[in-house]
């Protein structure tokens, strides 16, 4: 074929060389034939029908086989490139049998036979395996198909049908492909060498394939299309149809269909059972190289298959356990485990994790178990068990165990040790032993007197040490001792007699005696036995080890008894000695101290052992103190020395020691003398006391007579001790105190008990006075009274300031009302009185109209003279029993008792007429009124604060309605008011809770319809009472004072919202801000918003500050001096609501404003209502003339745009542009007007 074999890929070189091969043979072949005389091949042949039919019949077999082939391979492999050229196999061998039909040799089928509609079918039959075989080297052959299998096959049924009715019914549709006498038409020829193209790309791409690694038959494919392409030449040839040409290609045909049947069958039929039986061989191989036991079992434990290559780890011999159950040939145990595993793996397809323990031949051994679930087709299960052997992990594992053991029961023993007795202590430790070696029974002794043929017994479940038993020569326990090492008994103990064993260990299967050794002296014999398995050398080396622990313990605790028997001796004569005892070095150095330290001065031992004595002698007995010491270091025999001695809660005792040096140390004791020094003291402190006290203090006798008196009686009452000497305390009487009184005293003394009260006395000039007396018996250790005492007070001047204090501190002293305090003592007795009466009264709250004005014009002292002149005259009006008081400024609460409805307005109208009356002020003559509110008990409240709370709201309602009258409670004043109390104290908390927030209406000009600002507008969202109008919280801020911070942040967060848009390059130029009258009047406002304005980054002209009218002429020459600073730090300034207030042109010439505007009520009228038509055209007249512009706000039409246009207006803003926006909306929509 002239193609180089050196280029082919040796997978496909066998196969390659038989492709080749035979296009070679069939190529020879056609050579030949060409060569051969035209007529000589072209006659007509007699046996051309016959052996026609039986090729076509042998082509539709192999098309059908092909297709049977790739229908059957894709339930299970299903290549793509399979099942696409199958399906069109199917096509060819319906078209090829149409074909064969339709000859004219052949019965008429449906319609007559002719050539033309034979040849048409053909063609058909040939473009679809020339469409097959092209599908078959370039589709592939690996992946799966995209289609099922049964629309593919439908899809080729759908294209044949078609072609099979309009080849069968329209064949003339069709151009002539055959005439008769002249032979093929130039159509059929050129369409034949169409497919010989195809077949021939075909084998291009076939050989490309065999370049590379084999992926399919690519050779058969290669022979297939060769020798198509031959068969589609030879179709060229024919004149007749039933000459030579034509048979021949017909054969051609047939034997490239086979080629092709011989690739598919390869790659779905041959390869995929090579591989099965490679698979098989390769797992065949994985499990004999695997160590391993795989069983497969069925769910109840029957044996199914098992694969061994160690038999030796088998639980029986291989030909015994195929068909037998598991429970034959394992312990319960195992099984147990291993039908658990089963469960686990049928519930979830797998288990892991299991381990079992058998005595196979090959020993005592460990299996680790893998259980993986095995589906059947029948929806059976069994179960493929995978055995490892896991021995020596085990054993490790048991190794690793065995020693953590060891090292905490090591661990265990300092604890165990401390905490119990030796007795117990060795119990604990014999459970411990048994334990370690996995023995079920111990024993161990103890040497005595270090004779090893005595030994102290210790039983696991005893209650002490046993008694001392002499050993025989004999003995097994004598025999480790004596050869001091293990004994190991490995027969049944039944005489443990003969063994010299005690009785509890007949029946032990083995036994293990040790000796542990403290030098070369055994001490301790530990016994452990009738353990299942045979003592190993490891169990020896861990007994020995924890033996040799047990045994240091014990001697420890031994040692440490003793010394601590010894120390209690010593410790119980140190620290139960009450006095102080002490050891120190000849430096001062504390040693030791005893108990006493700690009750007496607050130390512990440990707090001062170690320490200087000097560091707790008071700084002024050091130096006597170190003095002693140095005596006692020079060799004095015993030093006595007293000092101050710190305690521990800084106080400080007095000590007397006593020391005495032996070498190096000092031992010293202390006594405290504190108390007894501080007796002494105390006596003389009480007779100084006595002396000195400010207070008269009398002693006489049981007759009383004056026996004693102090300074301060002489000093009280001018009489001296000789003069008052033996006399009795009557000569001081001044006649006032109440004889009550005298009897009340005399009658407690004479009963021994004390007697406290005041007396009225006279002094030896006769002045009066009032004294506190307390007077009480004195009496003897038998209880019998000897003397009176009497400590006197001279109380005269508390007396008058007490009095003094209760008129401050119950009336106002400005009108000598009542104050709040004393009216509310009154209120309770009005209450109590009215309630036992069942009787109504009334509670007023009056409050002067405009008081503050007419105080802030006459000044403060002669608004002083008008509240003392109001309160004479409400106080003229009221009855004994009525109640006025002052509540606070030009307030004032009265109380009536008794009156109902009718008759409190009738007293509050009398109020109101005789408040209106003229009051002379000095020169000036005023006329006041008030305003009054009324709340009646019990209707509106039984308590003064409800009372209070009603009466006052009642009074602001009057405030509201004109003032200068009174008016009854009503509930919805009080509604009011607790919103308003309620609102105003959300409102302090709402900034630092993030719940104020600013909105920005845009400022639009009219010239241009360009945005020129904005205006901030604050708002309050509460959470409790939602959106809040500032119509009604701005008030309440203000009245509060919290506007000026609000204020200020208002100013900070709008300059830093315009810093962010001017940076984010928005074009707003100026942003306008409200000021409150509070704010106005802020001393160094214009520095301090110029400050603000400025840190941020902004300069004060994108500032511009919006004032009311009424801010501007409260106080004209102040405002203008602010605004004047305002606008020199580059503030523009505005006047807010102009119009609405005096709008004087007087004061606007002279303030530095420079814009007015125009406040929506005028706005709203434009078209409506002429005269405020008039109003708006006459205020941007007048802001024209002083050189201001004009904005107008609340624009929300058209007509009204157009007429501020008309009119020269400069700016607007409202609704007709926009509503007031939070900050991303009016970026938004500043952005939309700079794209228009």
């Amino acid at each position: 074929m002239g193609y180089d074999a050196g280029m082919i890929h040796p997978s496909h070189a066998s196969e390659a060389r038989r492709a080749l091969g035979a296009l070679a043979l069939f190529g020879l072949f056609l050579l030949a034939i060409l060569t051969l005389p035209g007529d000589k091949l072209g006659y007509s042949m007699d046996f051309y029908v016959p052996i026609h039919s039986i090729m076509e019949v042998l082509s539709v077999v192999v098309a059908g086989l092909i297709f049977a082939i790739g229908w059957s391979s894709s339930r299970h492999y299903g290549p793509r490139a399979v099942l696409v050229v199958s399906s069109l196999f199917l096509g060819i061998a319906i078209l090829d049998l149409m074909h064969l039909l339709t000859l004219r040799s052949m019965p008429d089928f449906i319609t007559p036979s002719t050539p033309q509609k034979a040849i048409d079918f053909w063609l058909a039959a040939r473009t679809f395996a020339a469409l097959a075989l092209l599908a078959a080297v370039t589709l592939s052959w690996q992946k799966p198909a995209l289609l099922p299998r049964s629309l593919l096959v439908g899809l080729v049924l759908v294209m044949v049908l078609p072609i099979c009715v309009l080849l069968t019914f329209r064949p003339d549709w069709l151009p002539a492909t055959y005439i008769q006498g002249q032979g093929l038409t130039s159509f059929k020829i050129a369409f034949e060498y169409a497919l010989m193209a195809i077949h021939l790309t075909v084998a291009v791409l076939c050989l490309q394939y065999l370049r590379v690694p084999r992926v399919f038959n690519a050779s058969a494919l290669l022979a297939a299309t060769g020798i198509i392409a031959m068969s589609e030449y030879l179709f060229t040839l024919y004149v007749n149809m039933t000459d030579f040409h034509n048979l021949l290609g017909h054969l051609f045909k047939i034997v490239a269909y086979v080629f092709l049947y011989e690739a598919l069958f390869t790659e779905t039929v041959e390869g995929p059972y090579q591989k099965l039986q490679e698979s098989e061989q390769n797992l065949a191989l994985t499990l004999d190289a695997l160590p391993d036991l795989l069983f497969e079992i069925e769910e109840s434990g029957t044996y199914v298959d098992f694969h061994a290559s160690e038999p030796a780890k088998l639980a029986a011999r291989p030909e015994q356990l195929r068909g037998r159950n598991i429970r034959d040939v394992m312990p319960a145990e195992a099984v147990d485990s291993i039908l658990k595993a089963i469960i686990e793996a049928k519930q979830t397809g797998k288990s892991r994790g299991t381990r079992i323990t058998l005595d196979v031949p090959e020993g005592h051994r460990h299996f680790g178990l893998s259980v993986a679930r095995r589906d059947k087709p029948d929806g059976s299960h069994t179960y493929l068990i995978l055995s490892r052997d896991v021995t020596e992990t085990v054993e490790q594992e048991q190794a690793i165990a065995l020693e953590a053991q060891l090292n905490a029961a090591l661990l265990q023993i300092p604890d165990a040790a401390g905490e119990l007795d030796e007795a117990a202590f060795l119990r604990h430790g014999l459970g411990i032993i048994e334990q370690l070696s996995g023995s079920p029974a111990s024993f161990l002794c103890l040497t005595v007197r270090d004779d090893p043929a005595s030994l102290a017994c210790v039983w696991p479940h005893g209650s002490g040490i046993g008694a001392e038993e002499p050993m025989p020569a004999s003995d097994a326990c004598l025999h480790a001792i004596h050869g001091r090492k293990a004994v190991v008994i490995d027969t049944g103990i039944d005489r443990p007699a003969e063994l010299g064993l005690p009785e509890s260990c007949r029946g032990w299967r083995r036994a293990l005696l040790l000796p542990i050794l403290d030098g070369e002296q055994v001490r301790l014999l530990l016994a452990v036995g009738d353990k299942p398995q045979a003592y190993t050398e490891q169990d020896i080396s861990i007994l020995q080890v924890f033996g040799k622990s047990l045994w240091q313990s014990v001697l420890r605790r031994r040692l440490d008894g003793e010394v601590a028997k010894r120390q209690e001796q010593v410790n119980y004569f140190f620290d139960t000695n009450l006095e102080l005892l002490c050891i120190g070095n000849l430096d001062g150095t504390l040693r030791r101290v005893n108990q006493g330290f700690k009750h007496l001065l607050g130390y512990t031992p440990d707090e001062l052992e170690g320490r200087r004595f000097m560091e707790f002698v008071h700084p002024d007995d050091v130096d006597e103190t170190e003095r002693q010491l140095q005596n006692l270091a020079a060799g004095s025999d015993v030093v006595d020395v007293e000092n101050r001695w710190r305690c521990r809660d800084g106080s400080y005792r007095e000590i007397a020691w006593r020391s005495k040096s032996n070498g190096d140390l000092v031992f010293a004791t202390g006594r405290d003398v504190t108390d007894s020094h501080r007796r002494d003291a105390e006596l003389r402190r009480l007779s100084k006391a006595i002396e000195q006290s400010p207070n008269s203090l009398v002693i006489t006798d049981t007759k009383a007579r004056i026996e004693f008196v102090n300074p301060a009686f002489t000093d009280i009452t001018g009489y001296t001790l000789p003069e008052v000497l033996g006399r009795n305390p009557r000569i001081l009487k001044s006649g006032k105190t109440p004889a009550s009184t005298y009897a009340e005293m005399w009658s407690r003394l004479s009963r021994g008990e004390p007697w406290q009260g005041e007396l009225i006395n006279r002094r030896k000039n006769g002045e009066e006075y009032t004294e506190m007396a307390l007077i009480y018996p004195l009496r003897d250790a038998e209880g019998r009274i000897t003397h009176y005492i009497a400590h006197k007070e001279d109380i005269t001047e508390r007396k008058a300031s007490a009095e003094r204090i209760q008129q401050l501190s119950h009336y106002d002293q400005l009108t000598g009302l009542p104050n709040r305090v004393l009216m509310e003592q009154r209120f309770r007795g009005v209450l109590e009185q009215m309630k036992r009466q069942k009787h109504p009264f009334c509670f007023m709250w009056l409050d002067l109209d405009n008081f503050k004005d007419v105080n802030d014009a006459i000044g403060h002292g002669l608004g002083d003279i008008l509240l003392r002149e109001v309160a004479q005259r409400l106080r003229g009006q009221l009855r004994d029993q009525d109640v006025l008081a002052r509540q606070s400024g030009d307030d004032f609460t009265l109380v009536l008792p008794g009156m109902d409805q009718d008759a409190a307005a009738a007293a509050a109208a009398d109020l109101l007429s005789v408040l209106q009356l003229p009051i002379d002020v000095g020169d000036t003559e005023l006329l006041v009124s008030g305003s009054i509110g009324v709340a009646m008990y019990p209707n509106d409240g039984e308590t003064l604060d409800a009372l209070q709370m009603c009466a006052e709201s009642a009074m602001y309602r009057v405030k509201q309605d004109g003032r200068n009258g009174f008016r009854f409670f009503a509930p919805d004043m009080q509604e009011q008011a607790s919103r308003r109390l309620a609102l105003t104290s959300a409102l302090k908390h709402a900034m630092a809770r993030g719940e104020l927030h600013l909105v920005y209406q845009p400022q639009m000009s009219l010239k241009d319809g360009r945005l020129v600002g904005a205006e901030a507008l604050l708002r309050w969202r509460s959470p409790q009472w939602g959106d809040v109008s500032p119509a009604e919280f701005v008030p309440l801020a203000e009245s509060s004072g919290m506007i000026v911070p609000i204020g200020d942040w208002v100013l900070r967060t709008a300059a830093y919202q315009l810093k962010r848009w001017r940076d984010a390059g928005l074009p707003v130029e100026t942003v306008a801000v409200n000021l409150s009258a509070v704010q106005f009047v802020q001393p160094g406002l214009a520095a301090a918003i110029a400050k603000q304005v400025t840190d941020i980054g902004l300069a004060p002209e994108h500032i511009e500050l919006e004032l009311t009218e009424a801010v501007a002429l409260k106080n004209p020459e102040a405002a203008r001096r602010i605004m004047d600073e305002l606008s020199a730090s580059g503030f523009r300034l505005s006047i807010d609501d102009f119009g609405t207030g005096y709008s004087s042109m007087n004061y606007l010439k002279r303030f530095a404003i420079d814009k007015l505007k125009i406040d929506k009520s005028f706005v709203d009228e434009i078209g409506v209502k002429g005269e405020d038509q008039a109003i708006v055209v006459a205020i941007i007249q007048m802001a024209r003339s002083l050189g201001m512009s004009t904005i107008a706000e609340g624009v929300e039409t058209q007509a009204q745009l157009d007429f501020l246009r008309d009119n020269g207006c400069d700016e607007i803003q409202g609704y007709h542009y926009s509503k007031p926006l939070d900050p991303e909306r009016f970026e938004a929509f500043v952005r939309g007007a700079a794209a228009h």
